[in-house]
């Protein structure tokens, strides 16, 4: 697949996640993918968790929103600056639910092989999170 492929099924990706459907999202994965999170202790591997993580997050941000900010691409990886948005009505991170909204900015590196996910890190604002939710100081 061409950068421009590549790409496009990035974008792919993040718009599944933005209708919540978690196995669609996670289809375009490897069966032998390996997620990182900042948020998440070890990393997620296969279809099936992917999927788990998703509904997970679905479950405690039912209106989440990712916005594609900027992708920058090089060979078989693609890096996409992102913004999520949601309210944080579900338990996350073990913390019970806020009611609070939330707006946090992240950067995915996702690697292909053979047109499908073989790795995706994420490094995000998790404190910018708990600030938002009421669980940090906030620094102003």
């Amino acid at each position: 697949m061409s950068i421009a492929d590549l790409k496009a099924r990035t974008q792919l990706i993040f718009d599944m996640f933005n209708t919540h459907d978690a196995v669609a999202a996670a289809a375009y994965f490897a069966a032998d993918a390996e997620l990182r999170d900042a948020a998440v202790p070890r990393p997620v591997v296969g279809r099936a968790q992917i999927a788990e993580l998703y509904t997970r997050h679905f479950a405690a941000f039912p209106d989440t929103y990712v916005r594609v900010d900027r992708m920058i691409a090089e060979q078989t990886t693609i890096a996409v600056e992102w913004t999520l948005s949601g309210t944080h009505q579900g338990r996350f991170m073990r913390i019970p639910a806020t009611g609070k909204a939330i707006c946090v900015s992240g950067i995915s590196m996702l690697r292909y092989r053979d047109g499908a996910v073989v790795n995706d890190t994420r490094v995000w604002d998790v404190a910018g999170l708990l600030r938002q939710i009421g669980l940090l100081i906030s620094q102003e």
